[in-house]
């Protein structure tokens, strides 16, 4: 009985070995596991063109010359020891598009390239796509500060290509160049910029949803400047705007209307960044700041007399009874916190010895040759100042009308 179990374990042990042996993946004891793809070259007008394999990421990229037929390629493969691959080392392939091969090592495990064939195009169409390759990429150390879904390369892959690049582009500007050089150019673009797209990886950083920019602010600050221009005239010089009111030149209220369009653009936008609005408000409240210092106030005078000067008639000393004259009416403004005063004086001449009496509304105001009525004194309406001007018994009386005006005229 015993020998029967024996012969038992012994058939289920060889059964075993069987299987395993013909298990994919597993291979006998000590089986190589290697399946590198070593070398893949084509041969094309009698020449051998190697391509580029990349192992970290099981890619193998060619670049033949122009005009190749790629539809019909039989690559030759070399492989690590022992491994095998399909599609098979000489077998035609069209290569008009990417093509997987699959390496299957000793020990039944595989690993799959993908191969591209780049036909070499004319300089210029080269260079046109190496320039929109740049374009299309952010510089990156690692690609975790670029966003998920954008290109990024290194700096020195970027600028492996830009070398690349500067020389095709002067190849061909050059119009000495032969159609072998612009050719060899063309081949080396081609080879830097299947190296740059290789090498591209994609952006690690997610997207955050930023949070609504404040607008309080910068809406503020287009309140306050729309209130800056508030009563501003434009004119050129301050002779022609009255004291009460600012002015600047047509330049400088331009200016400061543009910077407020501005700030208005970025305010009506639907969702401006919180660094737009911010830069917005800075420049507003600065050109408001410098509108405010532009302004100037006026130094046209109100119109109206400001003085006047009295002069008796010739045969005022020989006069025994008084003499009335009818002035001239005058009128003076309120201006600022001063107004315009009036200041009437009498000719003196010939008057030595003489005496002066001044009257406003029945009130005397004066007793020398002049006298000043000051707009601030005396309620708006109209007045009326009386002179009386004695000498050796004889008297020269002068009456004027006064009006106080209150507005700015």
């Amino acid at each position: 009985m015993k020998k029967d179990l024996r012969i038992g374990a012994l058939a289920l042990m060889a059964i075993t070995a069987l299987v395993l042996a013909g298990c994919p993946g597993t291979g006998s004891p000590g089986s190589s596991g290697a399946k590198q793809i070593l070398g893949f070259t084509v041969t094309v007008g009698g020449q051998e063109v190697r391509g580029t394999i990349t192992e970290t990421a099981h890619t193998v990229t060619l670049v033949l010359p122009q005009g190749t037929a790629v539809t019909a390629l039989a690559p030759v493969i070399t492989l690590s020891e022992k491994a095998t691959v399909r599609p098979a080392s000489g077998e035609a392939q069209d290569f008009t598009n990417p093509v997987t091969y699959t390496v299957t090592a000793e020990n039944g495990t595989t690993q799959a390239y993908t191969v591209t064939v780049i036909v070499v195009r004319p300089l210029d169409e080269a260079v046109t796509a190496a320039e929109t390759a740049v374009a299309e990429v952010v510089v990156s150390t690692d690609g975790s500060d670029v966003p998920e879904g954008t290109a990024w390369v290194s700096a020195e892959v970027k600028a492996a290509l830009d070398a690349a690049l500067e020389e095709a582009a002067a190849m061909l500007a050059d119009p000495d160049a032969t159609d072998e050089e612009k050719a060899d150019a063309a081949k080396a673009l081609e080879e830097a910029l299947a190296a740059f797209n290789e090498a591209k990886g994609t952006g690690t950083k997610e997207e955050t949803e930023e949070p609504a920019a404040d607008k309080t602010a910068l809406t503020a600050a287009i309140s306050a400047a729309e209130a800056a221009k508030t009563g501003v005239v434009v004119n050129t010089a301050a002779a022609n705007v009255p004291p009460e009111t600012q002015w600047v030149t047509q330049a400088v209220l331009d200016t400061f209307t543009a910077a407020i369009d501005a700030a208005k653009a970025v305010a009506a936008k639907a969702a401006p960044t919180q660094a737009e609005v911010n830069a917005a408000e800075t420049a507003l409240k600065t050109a408001t700041t410098t509108f405010n210092a532009a302004k100037q106030a006026g130094t046209k005078p109100k119109p109206g007399t400001g003085a006047v000067t009295l002069t008796p008639p010739a045969e005022f000393t020989d006069l025994a009874e008084t003499v009335l004259d009818k002035g001239p009416t005058v009128t003076i403004y309120r201006q600022g916190t001063e107004g315009t005063s009036l200041t009437v004086t009498v000719d003196t001449t010939g008057l030595d010895g003489a005496t002066y009496k001044w009257m406003l509304d029945n009130t005397e105001v004066g007793t020398s040759a002049n006298v000043t009525v000051d707009p601030w004194d005396y309620f708006p309406g109209t007045h009326y100042l009386s002179l009386e001007v004695i000498k050796a018994g004889a008297v020269w009386s002068r009456e004027l009308t006064v009006i106080i005006d209150s507005g700015s005229k």
